[in-house]
């Protein structure tokens, strides 16, 4: 029942199957990206009535403040997940003579490196507090993971500073429209 017709590119060559060229083959496969202007509501294309125009200027300007609402709260969303995420870590890492309870991974903190280093590129609306915060926890938790592991004085002050900018941050993620059940939870 196989067809060779029924697969584009196979051909039959002296009842010998061929495949088709990688340069044949690649062409028949492509996507491209397109970077779309946010939409403006003083767009030169609403040229309506007086109270449709209005009425599409501001359906417009609630749309993009509320996608920018959303990425803004997404940003604090990563970083406090981040950020209470290593507290608790921390917080349960005990040295017994059995050897390590609750250990934890250096992607506890290459992850809040990779956070605090994208920050910056993300924050399209520019939220001084989002910056102030992101400075922070690089001074104060972006901790080699070695010294985490063999200074216990390290590992205390890094988990209460963690906790505490942690705490911080759910105050102003009420702002964000993000409940206090997910901010607990991460805690």
């Amino acid at each position: 029942m196989f067809q060779p017709s029924d697969y584009p590119g196979i051909r039959e060559d002296r009842e010998k199957l061929t495949m088709p060229a990688p340069n044949e083959l690649r062409g028949k496969f492509s996507f491209e990206t397109k970077v779309m202007p946010l939409p403006d509501a003083a767009d030169f294309r609403v040229s309506l009535g007086d109270e449709e125009k209005m009425r599409i200027q501001r359906q417009i300007t609630a749309t993009v403040e509320a996608s920018l609402q959303v990425a803004s709260r997404d940003l604090w969303q990563r970083l406090f997940d981040a950020v209470a995420h290593l507290a608790e870590r921390l917080k349960a890492y005990k040295v017994t003579t059995e050897g390590v309870e609750h250990p934890f991974r250096d992607s506890v903190v290459t992850n809040l490196v990779k956070i605090v280093d994208i920050l910056p590129k993300l924050n399209v609306t520019g939220d001084p507090a989002l910056e102030m915060l992101a400075s922070e926890v690089r001074v104060a938790l972006l901790v080699d993971p070695k010294e985490l592991r063999t200074s216990d004085a390290a590992r205390v002050e890094t988990a209460r500073a963690a906790e505490a900018i942690a705490q911080r941050m759910a105050g102003y993620m009420t702002g964000y429209g993000i409940p206090a059940a997910t901010r607990s939870e991460a805690a």
